[in-house]
């Protein structure tokens, strides 16, 4: 029996992730693999602000983490809106 992605989207997955040792299940309707890639992701982050910085307490490299991800995503933002003025400019 086959599923289509129309009632894929309707079922919720539980997935199991480690972050900084700690672990979360995190419900939702996206594919496995990518909540755990994203988990990752936000691990590798954390460690790499704790190992940059020592001195910093656990919630601080958290906060340091994912003002690295707001920065990054608001630059990939600002990217896109010049790529798409481009487009315009080029029909």
């Amino acid at each position: 029996m086959s599923v289509d992605k129309a009632d894929r989207s309707d079922k919720k997955v539980r997935v199991a992730v480690r972050i900084l040792g700690d672990e979360y299940t995190i419900r939702g309707d996206a594919d496995p693999e990518h909540i755990k890639r994203l988990a990752a992701d936000i691990d590798a982050r954390v460690r790499a602000a704790m190992e940059s910085n020592p001195k910093l307490g656990r919630s601080q490299a958290v906060i340091l983490a994912f003002l690295n991800i707001a920065d990054e995503l608001e630059r990939l933002k600002s990217q896109y809106e010049e790529l798409m003025q481009l487009i315009e400019e080029a029909r």
